[in-house]
């Protein structure tokens, strides 16, 4: 067991990113494919019609590393609902 502690304490930094970019793939991932099944084929779960409303620019991060990203929203034109994308459909 000692030898395997030895390699964990060696090997736990790359453990670490190695699992941080992972969760990031699957944030990513799960972001497309919420924003898929909200789009349906450019209908609202009420059978209106997505409509192009505008675009917002966000930004995150400090001084050092600003980041920057848009989201694009959507209105149903029969019942209203909102909805921001994140890429322009």
């Amino acid at each position: 067991m000692s030898d395997f502690l030895k390699w964990l304490e060696e090997h736990i930094v790359q453990i670490v990113i190695g699992i941080a970019i992972i969760l990031i793939l699957v944030g990513a991932v799960g972001g497309a494919v919420a924003d898929s099944k909200v789009w349906n084929d450019g209908y609202c779960t009420c059978g209106g019609k997505w409509q192009y409303m505008d675009s917002v620019t966000r930004m995150s991060g400090d001084k050092e590393r600003m980041n920057t990203y848009t989201t694009y929203i959507y209105k149903c034109d029969k019942c209203g609902k909102m909805h921001e994308f994140n890429s322009v459909r």
